[in-house]
């Protein structure tokens, strides 16, 4: 159940999604398809943002499965109350290495019907510190990769963007990042110490 300072998040949740949310998302394992709907599944806000007027957000896959997939960057809830708190019903882990970002528009948000909203429950204590332990080290990398795009350091290949059921390059911050230039701008999610590859912005599939 909702705890009660959630509630005006809730109410309105577009307007007040914040970091440390949990909501209720079809996070894609693989480009989305008609034939392959992606499994709802809770996801931890780590981050939102505007980009050319629209609101978006970085979501980070959770997951209760206990493997050493799907690692890095994590924020784990084994303790019961913060199960609780987090509206989940067995400990979870957020990964923050496989994150992406996506509008507050975008179909894959999965909403109560008794509340009209994907927000589950929040991060709380500990598992709250953690996040922003997380966030700060995101940051940090990002400031790097800045520096580095500054530098003219040749990066991979930009995300892709699924709208309206077409691929298309597009070019999105990454978590954290200083904007310069941002048309030319890529996004990375990190998989582990010295290796990156793009995330998808998956912005208003229909």
């Amino acid at each position: 159940m909702l705890d009660k300072t959630l509630d005006a998040r809730v109410s309105e949740w577009k307007g007040h999604l914040s970091y440390g949310d949990i909501v209720r998302f079809r996070f894609p394992v693989s480009l989305p398809s008609d034939q392959d709907k992606p499994k709802v599944r809770p996801c931890l806000v780590l981050d939102t943002e505007e980009l050319l007027g629209e609101k978006f957000a970085w979501l980070a896959y959770g997951t209760s499965a206990n493997t050493n997939s799907n690692r890095g960057y994590e924020i784990r809830l084994g303790h019961m109350p913060d199960v609780v708190a987090a509206g989940l019903k067995k400990p979870t882990r957020f990964v923050g290495a496989r994150r992406i970002l996506v509008s507050l528009e975008n179909s894959g948000f999965v909403c109560s019907s008794g509340t009209n909203s994907p927000i589950v429950g929040r991060l709380t204590g500990g598992a709250f510190d953690r996040l922003n332990s997380v966030r700060a080290r995101i940051q940090a990398e990002a400031d790097i990769r800045s520096d580095r795009i500054e530098r003219g350091v040749t990066l991979s290949q930009p995300v892709v963007e699924i709208r309206n059921k077409r691929r298309r390059a597009i070019s999105a911050p990454q978590l954290g990042q200083r904007r310069h230039r941002p048309d030319k701008t890529t996004s990375f999610v990190p998989q582990g110490a010295g290796h990156s590859e793009p995330t998808t912005l998956w912005a208003n599939p229909n």
